[in-house]
C-alpha cells in the first residue's frame, strides 16, 4: 500500500502543476541552461490566499536548435525522502527569428519513495511571442494523464511573462491546475475558478544559459 505522504506529493506534483513553463524557447544546438522555481498552488489558512513553496531545479540541454531535453528535480519533496523528477524533450518547429515560437514537449512526471514508484505522462502545448526584447508573453496547456487502476485525464491551463536579460531569464505564470479535479470537502481550501475544482497556481522561475550569443 502507498503510504498516504506518498500520494501527497503525487497529488501536490500534479496540483502544482510541475513549476512554471521555463522552456517556451529553443536553448540551442549545444547549449545548456540551468532552471530553479518556487510556488505552488494558492491557498487559504485562515486569511489571504498564498501559493504553497513548492521548489523545482533542472537543467536544459539543446540537441539542436529545435529540440531540447530536460529534467526538472523536485527539491520539496526530496527533503521528505521521496524522489521526484521530471524527464522530457521539447520541440520547436518554427524558425529561430519567427515572432511566434510554438511548442510541443513530452514529460514524465515520476514520484518513489523507493518501494512504489508512479509515473503520470505528460504533453505540453505553449504558444511565446518574442516581437519583443525585453518582455515575452506566453500561454499554453498541460495534458497529465493518470494511467494507475483508475485511469484519468487531468488538463490545466497557463499564461506568464518572461523577462530576459543576458544569459538569464525570469519567469511569472498563474496556472489554471487539474480543471476538471473534484476536491472533496476535507481537501485544503485552494483558490479555485470553479467550485472546489483544481486550483490557481502562481509561480515564480529563473533560468540561466551557457553558451550562444543569448537567453534565446
Amino acid at each position: 500500500m502507498i503510504p498516504r505522504l506518498l500520494i501527497l506529493f503525487f497529488l501536490l506534483a500534479i496540483v502544482c502543476g510541475c513549476g512554471p513553463q521555463m522552456r517556451m524557447l529553443p536553448v540551442g544546438e549545444d547549449n545548456l541552461a540551468v532552471q530553479t522555481s518556487i510556488g505552488g498552488p494558492m491557498i487559504s489558512v485562515r486569511g489571504p490566499a498564498v501559493p504553497i513553496p513548492y521548489a523545482m531545479a533542472g537543467a536544459t540541454y539543446g540537441l539542436t536548435d529545435h529540440l531540447n531535453i530536460h529534467s526538472d528535480f523536485h527539491v520539496t519533496s526530496a527533503v521528505f525522502k521521496f524522489l521526484g523528477v521530471t524527464p522530457g524533450i521539447s520541440w520547436f518547429p518554427a524558425r529561430s527569428d519567427a515572432r511566434w515560437q510554438p511548442s510541443l514537449s513530452l514529460t514524465a512526471l515520476a514520484f518513489s519513495d523507493f518501494q512504489e514508484t508512479r509515473i503520470y505522462p505528460e504533453v505540453i502545448t505553449t504558444l511565446a511571442n518574442r516581437e519583443s526584447r525585453q518582455v515575452i508573453p506566453f500561454f499554453g496547456v498541460v495534458h497529465t494523464f493518470q494511467t494507475d487502476s483508475k485511469p484519468e485525464y487531468l488538463p490545466s491551463a497557463f499564461a506568464g511573462l518572461a523577462f530576459p536579460y543576458k544569459h538569464s531569464r525570469f519567469v511569472f505564470e498563474l496556472q489554471a491546475l487539474a480543471l476538471n479535479f473534484q476536491r472533496d470537502k476535507d481537501a485544503p481550501d485552494y483558490l479555485t475558478l470553479f467550485d472546489r475544482r483544481g486550483a490557481l497556481s502562481l509561480q515564480i522561475g529563473y533560468s540561466l544559459a551557457f553558451g550562444g550569443n543569448d537567453h534565446d
